[in-house]
């Protein structure tokens, strides 16, 4: 029976990289730059809303989205649309709304709109990453205490313990 659960999980994958709805810009958008994201289902039946994630009121409505078909996404197997809401320069934190053909609403995940984005959390995600590499554990740089010289004339070792995972 396990294998057969395996065998469904396996199936569903490409459903689950391939799945329906909303494509935008995880990191956030710049406030006086462009803003688009792509929405990958049947085509948007009237307007797609972009919502305030704090007070969930509509703050910019895109009236025809789906007449611009986007060629750069052709390789998925779902008619996607391409959403522009440039016109929103207000920070804050927004997600996005809509509906396909059939009716069935759709909603993205809650994104940011800010000065510089992308610069206010690179260097809070860079030292995420170090904390979370660092090696902590006795175990990982024990085995670095007496490292041999590799393709070198001098015979002996070096203590080279502590510090990140190495490449």
């Amino acid at each position: 029976m396990r294998w057969k659960n395996s065998l469904l999980n396996l199936l569903a994958l490409p459903a689950i990289l391939l799945a329906a709805g909303f494509r935008i810009n995880q990191v956030g958008y710049s406030a006086q730059g462009p803003k688009f994201a792509i929405f990958a289902e049947t085509y948007i039946s009237g307007a797609c809303e972009v919502v305030d994630a704090t007070t969930d009121e509509v703050a910019h409505t895109i009236e025809y989205a789906f007449l611009d078909a986007t060629e750069d996404w052709s390789a998925l197997p779902l008619p996607t649309s391409r959403i522009d809401f440039s016109e929103l320069t207000k920070a804050g934190s927004y997600y996005l709304r809509a509906k396909n053909m059939m009716g069935t609403p759709f909603q993205s995940e809650i994104f940011v709109i800010d000065d510089h984005p992308l610069f206010d959390q690179t260097l809070a995600l860079t030292l995420d990453y170090f904390y979370h590499s660092r090696a902590n554990h006795p175990h990982v740089w024990q085995r670095d205490s007496a490292v041999g010289f590799y393709n070198a004339p001098e015979k002996g070792t070096r203590d080279v313990r502590g510090g990140w995972y190495d490449a």
